[in-house]
């Protein structure tokens, strides 16, 4: 056998060898190694299809692993080799294995797999690509692992499984021998079965909050907070002190305790009746063994069945919970994928020294917190001892005023608390101030007007819990995790109350810049992107270039100099003590990372402010603020989002937009912001380039230049065909289909669409007029997501896609995409946007509708365009729809009215169910809101409702 083998392991006597067509003259041969630790078999497939090998391995005492390796020959390119593929694809991923992982060289050349696209429209590669996505199976490799000589090199070698994030670590490495294929080498991570040690849980949802409030009703809570002032006792800390333990007495009472952790447990709630019947089968099991009675046997066949039969009913009863719940409580639908997921959530194994991509790694949790908590307080910013640089004082109409604390406020506030959210390092539940908003608004007013006047915080509220989040990169890196805070709820109820103090005297005063979209009331990423977008089509429809350069702040929220921030507010003429509450908000803070429940040591904050946070983003936006004045150029801010571009006439433009880089060097060194000089990336958008050789610099690094960005959630792209982003919107949505089929045992009607509208057509819904296809090949990418998980219902499959929309009450995705066009104009025209944001749309002159005349009284002035790229922007593309709804549903003063009255109007178009390949029509009125002869309820508050 060696003599035949290309590739023989060192250490043969440790694995066990399964092969095909190695000593017939059939087929190229393959071997697949699996080591002796592992029990593994043949598994022999029902298709007839070239060369193919699967084996299945025990994973653990419930689960198997399904591998499959597979030759595809590149001489053999019939159609019916290509069906065989398929079908056996298919047979594998039906199996009923836990895992599947699927390897071989697949000779697909022309498959563009960083796009999941064919180049050619119904080719084999095209059916293959439809082949996965119908079986929900997942590819994973993305760079070449064939090249030859001066040959193109090719990516044909595939990694496919059926979950997506199953594959990590890929390395692409030397060819073996002769061989022109790559090795590859990847982890595949099962998941870890063990569970963790049992703890104590209160089940907040059990609490009995009746009796809380009695309780906290006979409270005299100022001589409870402030009855020790003669003693000199009544600081801040006391004060929160006295508060916390009460709260925390009433929840140890009235709270139950449940057990969580341990083994692995069944999470679906269960009856009495099913609870005595499986002690009942147990009881019978345990009889049988002891007797070997067959009676005995035949008794726990029944009791078997019947428990079998109640536990579906009863997994039945718990999904269609979850789903009728899905928008309103989303942790609870993650927390149950999860607990059925496959693999290991959370952080990895992670380097020891995070500058070192090949230091050792370490997989204990305590080290791995540790890491990270030395990491996240390694970036902060030490500021230079000197004077303080000086921003010009704004001008203020009107000044400012002290913050007024009104316990009606905090009762709306503690009242709108997300009761699904984490207690903060004080251990205190939102779900307890959520129930009891009405009992706890005035200790807490008094403990803010406290705060206030004092111009401090309790010690407690400037501690953080920090979790690490992933960005991008390898899972390994310390630097590829961002923090995020988790801090005291009741420090957030007081950080709104001063956020919106704050907010409202910047508003006032018109001291926010227009080119800021970030955490700005009527703003928004969509309205940012769709102006700018609306001016880099024009310039290309004017045969002009756009040069956007994109910028990275280097960890820009935790980096905030403290001193250079109180000057700012300063210069905004920011009442004195509010200031001082502020810095004394911002000054001795200290963060702990966890990871599973493991803590690093404490580490001080020096800079920065708190991601999590309410008032940190408002003071990062103020800091910011005023960067957009000092360059020529145009400017775009979302937070710490920032681009810069300028339209390209000829290459003088390009000098002044480097003249503007070099401007923003000089404010990153007199604020100590400092960018990112290797992330700043710079693309050009449309074919007119003159001095297309000019390199920007930044920092004295030349910026590298890109095909593509993502631009606050979406791809952009040199030529703005938003290609990448609906890829990865396509392959986002596909792999949430494939949790519902995989995860939901009992999916039906009434549990499907809640799942399918909050799982998987979200991600078709975010910024649609943005990235809106308007090529046929992207519409049906984005509609087959839709055609494929509607299919998957029981009864469904031979029912054609508009009879399955119908049923479901489910409109085309390209309905969904006119309607959003039509919400996005109406949010604008009727200033539910901020006046500014919305100002690219170009209005008709005409203010009063003709007396039965079509359309409205907003009418959008229709422009004409050379380039497709123009014609199908927002403004240009929408306004004869728009222009076609009547005055009775663009009048709506709610925008769920809106909604409402739109798709009643909209009622009969073909493209909302049969045709999604059609536009919507523009013809007579359909829906008359004073129609007396309609049976419906029509009325504002009706049509609200309804929406709701």
């Amino acid at each position: 056998m060696t003599e035949v083998a290309e590739f023989n392991l060192e250490l043969c006597k440790d694995y066990t060898m399964f092969h095909r067509n190695l000593d017939t003259q059939q087929g190229r041969g393959l071997i697949l190694y699996v080591h002796n630790s592992l029990k593994a078999d043949e598994v022999r497939m029902e298709t007839d299809c070239e060369e193919n090998l699967f084996i299945k391995v025990k994973v653990n005492t419930h689960e198997q692993l399904l591998v499959g390796l597979v030759y595809r020959s590149p001489s053999d390119n019939s159609k019916e080799a290509a069906r065989r593929l398929r079908t056996l694809l298919k047979e594998a991923a039906d199996m009923k294995y836990a895992h599947h992982l699927i390897i071989g060289d697949f000779n697909y050349p022309l498959i563009n797999w960083e796009s999941v696209s064919a180049c050619n429209e119904n080719s084999d590669e095209e059916e293959f690509i439809n082949c996965l996505n119908d079986n929900y199976l997942f590819q994973h490799v993305t760079k070449p692992t064939r090249w030859r000589g001066s040959e193109k090199p090719n990516l044909l070698d595939l990694i496919i499984t059926k979950e997506e994030n199953l594959v990590e670590d890929i390395e692409y490495q030397s060819p073996l021998g002769k061989s022109d294929h790559c090795v590859i080498r990847f982890n595949y991570r099962c998941k870890n079965m063990s569970r963790g040690p049992v703890k104590m849980r209160r089940l907040y949802r059990k609490g009995n909050y009746e009796e809380m409030k009695k309780e906290l009703k006979e409270m005299d809570w100022n001589k409870y907070l402030l009855g020790g002032q003669e003693n000199g006792e009544t600081d801040i800390n006391y004060m929160w002190s006295l508060f916390k333990s009460k709260v925390l007495d009433l929840e140890n009472k009235f709270v139950p305790l449940v057990k969580v952790g341990g083994k692995k447990g069944n999470q679906i709630p269960l009856e009495k009746e099913t609870l005595s019947a499986i002690k009942e089968k147990n009881s019978l099991n345990r009889k049988f063994i002891h007797t070997k009675d067959p009676k005995v046997r035949t008794s726990y066949n029944r009791a078997r069945n019947k428990v079998s039969k109640l536990v579906r009913r009863a997994r039945k009863k718990y999904e269609q919970n979850l789903a009728l719940e899905a928008k309103k409580e989303p942790k609870r639908i993650w927390q149950f994928i999860n607990s059925k997921s496959k693999t290991r959530q959370g952080i990895g194994e992670l380097h020891v020294d995070p500058s070192d991509p090949n230091s050792v790694k370490t997989d204990d949790d305590a080290e791995k917190a540790d890491i990270l908590a030395n990491f996240f307080s390694g970036v902060f910013t030490k500021e230079p001892s000197g004077e303080l640089p000086e921003l010009e004082p704004r001008n203020i109409s009107i000044p400012w005023s002290e913050v007024n604390i009104e316990e009606d406020i905090i009762r709306k506030l503690l009242s709108n608390l997300n009761s699904e959210k984490s207690p903060g390092p004080d251990q205190m539940h939102p779900r307890l101030f959520k129930e009891l908003s009405q009992e706890l608004a005035q200790p807490l007013r008094i403990i803010f007007e406290k705060s206030i006047r004092d111009r401090q915080v309790p010690d407690e509220w400037k501690v953080a819990k920090i979790s690490a989040i992933y960005k991008k990169g390898p899972k390994s890196i310390a630097g590829n995790y961002r923090p995020v805070s988790l801090t005291s709820i009741v420090c957030k109820i007081m950080e709104k109350i001063v956020r919106n103090h704050i907010t409202k005297y910047f508003l006032e005063n018109d001291l926010f810049t227009k080119r800021q979209y970030g955490f700005m009331s009527g703003r928004s990423t969509a309205i940012q992107l769709l102006k700018v977008l609306d001016e880099w089509t024009e310039a290309i429809d004017n045969g002009q270039g756009i040069d956007c350069i994109y910028m990275d702040y280097k960890k820009a929220f935790d980096t905030v100099p403290h001193q250079r921030l109180l000057k700012k507010l300063e210069a905004y003429q920011l009442g004195p003590s509010i200031i001082e509450w502020i810095m004394h908000y911002l000054q001795d803070r200290k963060q702990q990372v966890s990871v599973n429940g493991q803590n690093s040591t404490w580490h001080r904050v020096t800079s920065g402010i708190p991601q999590g946070s309410v008032v940190g983003p408002l003071l990062f936006v103020i800091f910011i603020n005023d960067l957009p004045d000092i360059v020529e150029s145009t400017v775009y801010l979302f937070a710490d989002d920032t681009k810069i571009f300028k339209v390209i006439e000829e290459g003088r433009d390009k000098r002044i937009l480097q003249k503007d880089l070099e401007s923003l060097t000089d404010w990153s060194d007199k604020w100590l912001l400092k960018f990112h000089p290797d992330k700043c990336k710079y693309l050009h958008i449309g074919k007119h380039n003159p001095a297309s050789d000019y390199q920007y610099q930044l920092m004295g690094k030349t910026l590298e230049k890109i095909e593509e960005e993502k631009d606050i959630g979406v791809y952009v792209d040199e030529s703005l065909s938003f290609d990448k982003h609906i890829c990865e919107k396509v392959k986002k949505a596909t792999s949430m289909s494939a949790i519902i089929r995989r995860i939901f045992q009992h999916l039906d009607e009434r549990t499907f669409v809640p799942l399918y509208k909050s799982l998987v057509r979200t991600h078709f819904d975010y910024a649609s007029s943005v990235w809106y296809p308007y090529k046929a090949k992207h519409i049906e990418m984005i509609e087959n997501v839709q055609r494929r998980a509607t299919k998957q219902l029981p009864g469904f499959a031979n029912l054609s896609y508009p009879e399955r929309l119908r049923k479901l009450k489910l409109p085309t995705l390209t309905y969904r995409r006119y309607r959003g066009d039509m919400i996005e104009l109406y949010k604008i025209t009727s200033r539910k946007y901020d006046t500014s944001a919305g100002d690219f749309l170009k209005m008709r002159d005409e203010t009063v509708l003709r007396k039965g005349g079509r359309g409205n009284s907003k009418k959008i002035l229709i422009q004409r365009a050379n380039l497709e790229v123009r014609r199908n922007s927002f403004c240009l593309r929408s306004a004869a729809i728009w222009n076609s709804l009547p005055e009775d549903v663009i009048s709506a003063k709610t925008l769920n009215t809106f909604k409402n009255r739109l798709d009643k109007y909209w009622e009969g178009q073909e493209v909302k169910f049969d045709n999604y390949r059609a536009s919507i029509t523009t013809g007579s009125h359909k829906f008359n809101l004073q129609d007396e002869s309609s049976k419906e309820d029509l009325t504002e508050p009706a049509l609200e409702n309804n929406a709701k």
